[in-house]
């Protein structure tokens, strides 16, 4: 409730009171959304360089730094086997 009374604050989203609790309502759509996301990180690391930022994409490839994991769809692109809960654990060395 902390985080959505703030972004209320901010004019992300739009609350109304019904009966005791409050409906939100967000402000922008997802694209809008995800424009000023990225809009805030070319300003904030690429000194508002758009080009800077595809460079730097461009460079990365997509290659994960060492200790960060990768999500489910980077695990699933590279087609990296994953255990599940039901699944037993690879032994080594068996035939």
């Amino acid at each position: 409730m902390t985080i959505m009374d703030r972004l209320a604050h901010k004019g992300i989203v739009t609350r109304h009171r019904v009966g005791r609790a409050y409906r939100y309502q967000p402000n922008l759509s997802a694209d809008e959304a995800r424009v000023s996301a990225i809009e805030k990180i070319v300003t904030g690391f690429f000194d508002g360089s758009a080009e800077a930022l595809a460079a730097h994409l461009a460079v990365a490839g997509g290659t994960a730094r060492p200790g960060v994991p990768r999500t489910r769809a980077a695990r699933s692109a590279r087609h990296e086997p994953r255990l599940t809960v039901n699944e037993p654990s690879p032994v080594i060395g068996s035939p």
